[in-house]
C-alpha cells in the first residue's frame, strides 16, 4: 500500500495525539574565512572564501600539496569536527566558531605559484547553523500500520517525515523528495 492510498483516521484515538513534531538540526559548519600565521611573526594573511581555492599549504619533505578550499572539505567531514559542532552548536541560528590548528611537521602555504612561507598555525573562523523546524503532521492508517506524516525544509530540499508506532516505541524516518 502507498501512503496516497492511505487513509486519513481520527487521531484523537490514538495512544498519542501529536499534531506537531519538532526537529532540531545542526548543519554542516561553514568555514568563511582563514588566517594563516609565518613562523616569522609577521601579520597573520587573512584570506577569504573567494581565495581558498588559489592558497596551499605544502608539505615540503614529501613534496605535495592541498588547497586550503580541499584541506577545509576534510576538515569539515571529520567525525571529531562534527561532534564538536552538534555538543557546541547552544543556540537556534548562527554559532560562530574559530578552531585553531598547529602543525606537527614542517608545513608551509603559498599564493598559487608564489615562494612557500612557513606556517606556524592557522585558524578557521566558520559558523554553524542549528535550525528547528516544527513540522505539522497528519495521521494516516496504512493497513493496520498507524502513520504520522508531514513535510519540511531541510537545507532547503524538501523533505518527508515519518513517525510510526510501535509498541513502547517511536520511529522516527525522514527521507530527501527527489527534485
Amino acid at each position: 500500500m502507498s501512503i496516497e492510498e492511505a487513509e486519513e483516521v481520527d487521531w484523537k484515538k490514538w495512544l498519542f495525539s501529536i499534531s506537531v513534531f519538532g526537529i532540531v538540526i545542526d548543519l554542516e559548519p561553514n568555514v568563511y574565512s582563514v588566517k594563516l600565521y609565518d613562523l616569522d611573526g609577521n601579520k597573520p594573511l587573512e584570506i577569504n572564501k573567494d581565495s581558498f581555492k588559489k592558497v596551499y599549504l605544502v608539505n615540503e619533505d614529501r613534496s605535495n600539496s592541498i588547497s586550503i578550499y580541499d584541506y577545509i572539505k576534510r576538515f569539515i567531514a571529520k567525525q571529531e569536527t562534527i561532534k564538536h559542532i552538534r555538543a557546541n552548536n547552544k543556540n537556534i541560528g548562527k554559532n560562530y566558531y574559530s578552531t585553531d590548528i598547529t602543525f606537527k611537521k614542517r608545513l608551509c602555504y603559498r599564493i598559487k605559484n608564489g615562494k612557500n612561507i612557513p606556517l606556524s598555525k592557522i585558524t578557521l573562523f566558520s559558523f554553524s547553523i542549528r535550525k528547528k523546524n516544527n513540522v505539522p503532521l497528519t495521521h494516516i492508517k496504512a493497513g493496520n500500520e498507524k502513520i504520522l506524516t508531514g513535510k519540511t525544509k531541510i537545507s532547503n530540499r524538501e523533505t518527508n517525515l515519518f513517525l510510526h508506532e510501535e509498541k513502547d516505541m517511536l520511529t522516527v524516518m525522514l527521507e530527501e523528495i527527489d527534485q
